[in-house]
């Protein structure tokens, strides 16, 4: 009975050993290390996951802010709104249009130490349509794969991120005012304007820029109207010019962005061809080899031919490509609309002296796709330049 007993004791000791050799080992493990707050000023790199498709983007400023795991933030024309799990951020970035949240990309996130973020991203890029002809056949334009046409398929564009805290935040309030003055003096918008070289600008109205509206910045799509959306604007019913210049939280690469010219109501100016007899300059002569009494002729000719009406154009300024949209309030047939002595001068004359491709637009509404190069700060991006040429009525720009 004393053997028995004594071998009980021995096995006893033996288990509390073990047990508490164990709780040994779980003190002798160590936590997960959790990092600072987030709240700073950053640098993100954007890089693409495929080196071969694109170039990376520095973002030198952007303002984060955390508290209690939840996360805001601003960089230029961007919001920030996430979450913190330990190190694992998740970062939403968001534009605000008409004061309604567009999702623009998605980050994953992982805290490597105080100050450094690493992770990967999601950008959605949107399909493209091309554009139809009365007739049910796809515009010429459309036919094949080219460098202002990709095709206009969409999906899923991944990218890499490295952020590095470089300084303590701002307050937010300050943050966002320094975020908008920023992207108004890194991106002045009419310097670009000013300064693109444009077949449009240069060419076809002797160097007068027009902008349609004031030089500030509309939201539309994956960027940004510069100078107005709705031509010709209130400065005159002719050569006036808007921007479009393409931003988005992405690396630099080039994607198919599209278009929607549509005509509109009579231009609120006075008399329009008073305006256009006593505005229409020896320039104007000498390019178009049309006197005044000419225009006033053709004009009204094709006025009351097809009623209102408004002749634009659109230029890449990556490509050099040209696209002239003759616009009536009621469509006609491609045919005849260019054929009219009006609208078949301007095409022989752009024609001539275009530096690239040309590809005409007729009817009430049309589409048209620029293939540019998008930009997150104003470095590497490639803006599309639009032109009021000459007409009755608005044109809205979508």
């Amino acid at each position: 009975m004393k053997k028995v007993f004594g071998l009980l004791l021995v096995v006893l000791f033996l288990a509390v050993g073990l047990f508490v050799g164990c709780d040994d080992d779980d003190d002798d493990t160590a936590s997960p290390t959790i990092y600072n707050g987030l709240s700073g000023t950053w640098e993100f790199s954007v890089i693409p996951h495929d080196t071969a498709t694109g170039e990376t983007a520095v973002v030198d400023e952007v303002f984060l802010y955390e508290y209690e795991g939840v996360l805001s933030g601003y960089s230029n024309v961007f919001q920030f709104q996430g979450s913190r799990d330990g190190n694992d951020v998740t970062i939403d970035v968001l534009r605000f249009v008409d004061e309604i949240a567009e999702m623009e990309s998605r980050m994953q996130l992982h805290l490597t130490d105080n100050n450094t973020l690493v992770g990967a991203g999601t950008h959605i890029k949107p399909a493209v349509q091309p554009y139809l002809l009365n007739d049910g056949t796809t515009h010429p334009k459309f036919a094949t794969i080219h460098e202002d046409w990709d095709g206009g398929l969409g999906g899923t564009v991944f990218y890499d991120i490295e952020a590095q805290r470089i300084a303590d935040p701002p307050s937010e309030t300050m943050a966002q005012k320094i975020s908008v003055e920023r992207m108004n003096a890194d991106i002045n918008w009419c310097d670009i304007i000013w300064g693109i070289d444009s077949f449009l600008i240069a060419t076809l109205t002797d160097n007068v820029v027009r902008p349609i509206g004031n030089c500030g910045f509309r939201h539309d799509g994956g960027g940004y109207y510069l100078a107005g959306r709705v031509g010709p604007g209130s400065v005159a019913p002719i050569w006036t010019q808007t921007v479009y210049y393409p931003i988005e939280w992405a690396y630099c690469d080039t994607r198919s962005y599209g278009f929607e010219m549509s005509i509109g109501g009579p231009w609120s100016g006075y008399d329009y061809l008073t305006w256009l007899h006593d505005n229409w300059s020896q320039y104007m002569v000498d390019m178009y080899a049309m006197t005044v009494e000419e225009v006033y002729q053709l004009t009204t000719d094709f006025y009351d031919t097809y009623g209102g009406f408004a002749l634009c154009a659109g230029y890449s300024t990556r490509t050099h490509n040209t696209s002239l949209y003759m616009l009536s309030v009621n469509g006609h047939n491609e045919q005849v609309f260019e054929s009219h002595p009006l609208t078949s001068n301007i095409i022989d004359v752009v024609d001539a002296e275009r530096p690239g491709g040309l590809w005409v637009f007729t009817g009430s509404s049309v589409h048209d796709t620029w293939s540019l190069r998008r930009d997150i700060t104003g470095v590497c991006g490639s803006p599309a330049v639009f032109a009021y040429l000459i007409g009755t009525n608005t044109v809205n720009f979508d």
